[in-house]
């Protein structure tokens, strides 16, 4: 049994909230990225132990900018 908040929920509604709340945090991520190119400034985003790495907005003319895993720095 599934629950969000209380309500009890199947495996399918569990599913399309899943997909409904990673599209906004995709929409989000994609603003954060613009900001960065914009302003030319970086940013890091770590959603969990092992995952994430930084975004290059600088255009510094040695093609690096985007987004860089954080295992690149190890």
């Amino acid at each position: 049994m599934l629950t969000v908040k209380g309500n009890v929920l199947s495996k399918e509604e569990a599913l399309k909230i899943i997909a409904t709340k990673m599209g906004q945090a995709e929409a989000l991520i994609s603003e954060c990225e613009d900001l960065a190119d914009e302003h030319d400034v970086d940013f890091s985003f770590h959603p969990a132990y092992g995952m994430g790495g930084w975004y290059k907005g600088e255009k510094d003319g040695y093609g690096e900018e985007g987004w860089n895993p954080s295992s690149q720095s190890c």
